[in-house]
This record gives structure tokens, C-alpha cells and sequence, in this order.
């Protein structure tokens, strides 16, 4: 049924119980109720799905069986035809879903390839944009997790944050740029602008500070604590790094212990066969401790 004001199609009202449709919106088939549309197209398709809402020319214009979904600008959630409780913001936001679940996408773009996935989070111009099947991954700003494509429980928060991002799962990275670079490592933390930058499939690494292991591509089970630490190891794994501007260490450094002050001094080294050496013993107790001619230290 079309109300028709002044020669200008303005509202149209179908018989079902509390739905509303604005603009062109609905279609007179539909027998599912409590939906809301608003905008050419807007809940096109829908037949028996339940409490949708949609606002935007085309949004959710596929649908036909999802209930409980939010749609807000053009094109968003346009392909969905089962998927329910999905909330999507933006323009093309969730735009290629199709059965995904519980999805949220807040921003122009956001989850645009996602067709299956779901409990996805994404909030930015294009976080999480490539998503298609990877299921809990969180993606806050823009670019976040863009690459994702089937990587799963991973949490990218900053510009560019986990950007390369394609399968590698269970990730977090939290600064801008942080973990940029990773493809398919599993399991690494980066906290801190740049940190683990150029990581692509080392895993199980932990970057805490700005651009920390930010040189590391892949290398695994790395720690390094503090701002512009771990600099130079590339594909040496093992290793913990305590202490600021750690830097020019080799690349293929492994199974080394190292703490230093934060101007980047290094006081003690417990090299890969467990020897211990401290280059400096001013502030420390060496009581428990022999040292050798070469300075090589170890228990009495």
C-alpha cells in the first residue's frame, strides 16, 4: 500500500503488526513483523525476518530471513539475507554479509567482505575490511585488521594496526602500527606504537613499548620490554630483551637473556649456553656469583 502526498511517494505502511517503511521501503509480500525501513530498497527482500532495522537507500536490501539486524547508511548490511543480530554503521559497512552472526561494523567500509563470520567487532574507515570467515577478531581504527581475511581471535586497536593480517590468529596489537606487517604469525602481542612492525610469520612474540622488536620478521618466542628494545633481530628466536634502546643486536641472536638501563647499556648477558656475563657490577650484589678470567660468571 503507497500513501502518496502532493505527487511524492512518501511512506509505505503494509499490514504488519508494529513495522513502519519510509521511502520506497519494504515490499508488500513481507509477512515478517516489527521491522523498520527507511529508503529506497531498504528491507527489499525481506519475508519472514522479525525485528530488523534498516535506514539507508539498500540497506538490507537482501534480506530475507535475518531478524534482529541494524542497518544504518547506504548499503549497509545490502547483502545479508539470513545472518541476524548484526548492528552495521556506515556506508558499505557489512556490505557482502550474508549469514555472518552477531557482527558489529562502525565506520565507512568496515567488515565490507565478510559474508559468514561471526562475533567480528570493527570500528573504523575499513578495519577488518577483508574479513570473510575469520570469527572474533576485533579491529578499532582505520585499517585495523584490514587484510584479515580468515584469521581468527585476533584484536588490532590503532591505525593500521595488524593491517597485513591474513590468517595469523589469536594476535593482539594495540598502538598505531603496531604488528603492521604480520601475515600469518599466531599468538604475538605488540603494545606500543611500531612495535613487532615488521613481524610477517614469527610467532609468539611480545613486544611492550614503541617499536619494540619492531625488526623481527620471523622470528618466535621473543621478549622485549621497553621503547626501541630488541632492535636488530630479525629471525633469532628465544630471546628476552629487558631495557630501553636496546639496538644493533645480530640478527640471528637466539636464546639470549640481556638486561640493560635505559639508555641502552647492557649490564648483564646469559648467552645460549647459559654462561652469565655482566659488564658492569656497579649496583649489583655479585657475592653469589664467580667470575673467571674472560668474565664469565657462574655459581660457587
Amino acid at each position: 500500500m503507497k500513501l502518496d502526498i502532493d505527487g511524492t511517494n512518501v511512506i509505505i505502511t503494509l499490514p504488519l503488526k508494529d513495522s513502519g517503511f519510509f521511502g520506497e521501503a519494504g515490499n508488500v509480500t513481507m509477512t515478517g513483523d516489527t521491522n523498520s525501513g527507511y529508503g529506497k530498497g531498504a528491507l527489499l527482500s525481506n519475508t519472514i525476518g522479525v525485528q530488523n532495522t534498516a535506514s539507508g537507500s539498500l540497506s538490507l536490501n537482501s534480506n530475507t530471513t535475518g531478524r534482529s539486524n541494524t542497518a544504518s547508511g547506504v548499503n549497509a548490511l545490502r547483502l545479508n539475507t539470513g545472518g541476524s543480530s548484526n548492528c552495521a554503521t556506515g556506508v558499505t559497512a557489512l556490505y557482502s554479509n550474508t549469514i555472518g552472526n552477531f557482527n558489529t561494523a562502525d565506520g565507512v567500509e568496515a567488515l565490507f567482505s565478510n559474508t559468514i563470520g561471526n562475533y567480528n567487532a570493527a570500528n573504523g574507515y575499513r578495519a577488518l575490511y577483508s574479513n570473510t570467515i575469520g570469527v572474533d577478531n576485533t579491529g578499532t581504527g582505520t585499517y585495523a585488521l584490514r587484510s584479515n581475511t580468515t584469521g581468527n581471535y585476533n584484536a588490532g586497536h590503532g591505525t593500521n594496526a595488524l593491517l597485513g593480517n591474513t590468517t595469523g590468529s589469536r594476535n593482539t596489537a594495540n598502538g598505531v602500527s603496531a604488528l603492521n606487517y604480520s601475515i600469518s604469525g599466531n599468538s604475538n602481542t605488540a603494545d606500543g606504537c611500531g612495535a613487532l612492525l615488521n613481524n610477517t610469520t614469527g610467532n609468539e612474540n611480545t613486544g611492550a613499548g614503541a617499536d619494540a622488536l619492531a625488526d623481527n620478521t620471523t622470528g618466535s618466542r621473543n621478549t622485549a620490554l621497553g621503547s626501541n628494545t630488541g632492535r636488530g633481530i630479525t629471525t633469532g628466536s628465544g630471546n628476552t630483551i629487558v631495557g630501553a634502546n636496546i639496538s644493533g643486536l645480530a640478527p640471528t641472536l637466539s636464546n639470549t637473556v640481556i638486561i640493560a638501563d635505559g639508555d641502552g647499556n647492557i649490564r648483564i648477558i646469559v648467552d645460549s649456553t647459559g654462561a652469565v656475563r655482566i659488564t658492569s657490577l656497579a649496583g649489583i650484589d655479585a657475592r653469589n656469583v664467580v667470575a673467571s678470567a674472560n668474565g664469565t660468571l657462574s655459581a660457587p
